[in-house]
């Protein structure tokens, strides 16, 4: 290898506690990696490489310099999350590769007590790159997965059913893959596999596997139907994504691990004072052809001025009143004290949804131009709906975007995207993504109502774990497909998915129908959190979550089955008294019980939920 010494050692990389190891090697001139917990493999051999389009690090490679280790501790502080304040501290080591050719590249590892990760440095500019790594998953371990869409009209965009528990080498039959996170259950551990810094130079991912293989594989996104060109990137050294596995044999160290916060690339912003989290009011769930009516704005917009919630969102087609202006409204929001966010179609070429306004944000000078006005008129903050794709040319679309949004102030929430790259740590100002099976499909989907309960309990341990999820929670009417779910697992919704933007989606008449107990839960909830804890459950079964605002705990349970489960909360440690919201005998019914504290013996109905939330109002 050009005369340089080849390094035959196996590397350790060892988390700051000791029990989570990353282990290095070459074999047969092959990289490959491995994951021990508390002296237990977690992850077999697995395969370590990189493609360039100038060159490959597969074969004949070797590692030239092994690095030193470094324990570095990383703060993300951030206006909302699951944690405001993400702190961790990892051991980092840069390893030197080489292949046979003399190409070389940068192997950045991170072990933290929860996670280990990996990406590769280029050094000099070696053009577009293509994952060539994997994980090896021993006997006896299952999956939760959630199909990678073939392109088309609306997709890819991480909206497909979590299957629940099914065994590792389980594929399906269209050979589509895996979108992330994917969680996988080893007979020692936990892992989440995702990535994070995803940047604009290169592809998101997907995890592939053959048939009946235990090994998946981190590959490239479908090139099928691809809406729009794809460019290649910016002809310089860059590095890929963070390649993540977040690792635990307890499921709440899953799903309060900060890693993709703490590995995305830091923000530039200066000032993030004017980014405001906050509760949504939303008329389109329950009337879709409210956006073009001022007078139904009108009554969301007073809503959420009676609720004491911060915004309102105007969906689609909104530029197409046939009476009124989008002006009016956003002139009555603010007398209210509300802030409006208006929707946006992303399009441009790379799609062909019709929906309106579209052809103002794929442009740049015209993206600007448009968000000056949007400033200057005093509009809080922009959803922009159908990216569906994971190519390098959409990621530069979106963070370009975001650079736009944060020097005009303007909030943001994206639709119609792929699973979450840790953008919203990187830029603030992204409150929440979709890439969720949510709420809408109450609206479009048949079979949503029978799989909804127990899709849910899944999204707490593998979705919303790694970024902010816009469900849009929360309805308690029915539109096209009735719910099974009852009020109460509907309300508890708020509490168990984390979202910088709490899209309250049904209509005021409905909320207001729930009573005087519900409204003030909905009143005071807040949506950016200091602490999560997991206090039950496991995914596909039930979960009950506890959030820490300040001083106050806020705590939710969801059953996704369709037996009824019983559940303990004590809550003196968690702050007592507090109201406590549970099923009533029927499902559309519950009770209200104020103040309660001390161990609560909690029955969630088939499908069911509850809510606990402090009695006394928080400061």
């Amino acid at each position: 290898m050009n005369g340089s010494s080849t390094v035959d050692a196996t590397i350790e990389v060892v988390a700051p506690s000791g029990r989570l190891v990353l282990v290095l090697g070459a074999v047969d001139g092959r990289l490959v990696w491995r994951i021990e917990l508390g002296g237990a493999e977690v992850i077999a051999d697995s395969a370590l490489g990189l493609r360039c389009r100038d060159a490959e690090f597969v074969t004949g490679v070797a590692i030239c310099d092994p690095g030193t280790d470094r324990q570095h501790t990383v703060v993300r502080d951030r206006p909302s999350g699951k944690q405001r304040r993400a702190v961790g501290t990892g051991t980092f080591r840069s390893v030197l590769i080489e292949n046979d050719a003399g190409d070389r590249v940068a192997l950045d590892v991170a072990v933290f007590d929860d996670a280990v990760a990996h990406r590769f440095r280029q050094l000099e500019p070696l053009g577009p790159t293509a994952p060539a790594s994997g994980l090896r998953f021993p006997a006896g371990t299952a999956k939760f997965v959630q199909k990678y869409d073939r392109a088309g009209l609306t997709k890819p965009a991480s909206e497909a059913l979590y299957s629940g528990s099914v065994p590792v080498g389980h594929v399906l039959e269209d050979d589509t893959g895996w979108s992330l996170p994917v969680l996988f259950e080893t007979p020692e551990a936990w892992v989440l596999v995702t990535e994070t810094a995803v940047g604009a130079e290169v592809d998101g991912s997907r995890l592939h596997n053959d048939p009946g293989a235990a090994e998946h594989r981190f590959v490239p996104p479908l090139d099928d139907q691809h809406h729009g060109p794809i460019d290649d990137p910016p002809n310089h050294a860059h590095a890929t994504a963070w390649k993540v596995a977040i690792v635990s044999d307890e499921l709440g160290r899953i799903v309060a691990a900060d890693v993709v916060e703490l590995l995305a690339a830091p923000t530039t912003m200066d000032d993030t004072g004017w980014v405001r989290p906050g509760r949504v009011s939303w008329s389109w769930w329950s009337d879709s052809d409210s956006p073009r009516n001022p007078e139904r704005l009108t009554e969301f917009v007073d809503f959420a001025a009676e609720m004491g919630w911060e915004y309102s969102l105007v969906d689609a087609n909104w530029n197409l009143m046939p009476a009124g202006t989008i002006e009016g409204i956003v002139s009555h929001a603010r007398s209210r004290g509300v802030g409006i966010f208006l929707w946006y179609n992303s399009g441009g070429p790379h799609n062909e949804v019709t929906e309106q306004p579209r052809g103002r944000m794929h442009q740049r000078e015209r993206r600007r131009r448009e968000m000056r006005w949007l400033s200057e008129l005093g509009v809080a903050g922009l959803k922009v709906d159908f990216f569906h794709s994971d190519r390098a040319s959409m990621n530069r679309l979106a963070l370009e975007m975001l650079e736009d949004a944060a020097e005009h102030r303007l909030l943001m929430n994206f639709h119609g995207i792929t699973s979450p790259k840790g953008w919203h740590a990187t830029w603030p100002h992204l409150l929440t993504t979709e890439a969720v099976r949510g709420a809408e499909q109450y609206k479009f989907a048949p079979e949503f109502p029978e799989t909804a309960a127990e899709l849910n309990t899944v999204l707490a341990f593998t979705r919303n774990v790694v970024g902010p999820m816009d469900y849009t929670p929360v309805t308690v009417s029915d539109v096209d497909h009735p719910h099974l779910t009852t009020t109460a697992h509907e309300l508890a919704l708020g509490v168990v998915f984390e979202s910088g933007l709490q899209h309250l989606a049904d209509a005021p008449e409905s909320y207001r129908a729930l009573g005087a107990g519900a409204l003030d839960y909905l009143a005071r909830l807040p949506v950016a959190w200091d602490e999560v804890r997991l206090l039950a459950g496991r995914p596909a079964q039930h979960v009950v979550l506890a959030r820490r605002r300040d001083d106050d705990w806020w705590i939710g349970g969801l059953n996704g089955t369709t037996s009824p489960v019983e559940v303990v909360v004590d809550l003196d440690e968690l702050g007592s008294p507090h109201r406590l919201l549970v099923d009533g005998p029927s499902s559309r019914t519950f009770a209200v019980l104020d103040p309660v504290g001390g161990p609560q013996r909690v029955t969630m109905s088939a499908r069911g939920g509850f809510v606990a939330w402090p009695a006394r109002r928080s400061m």
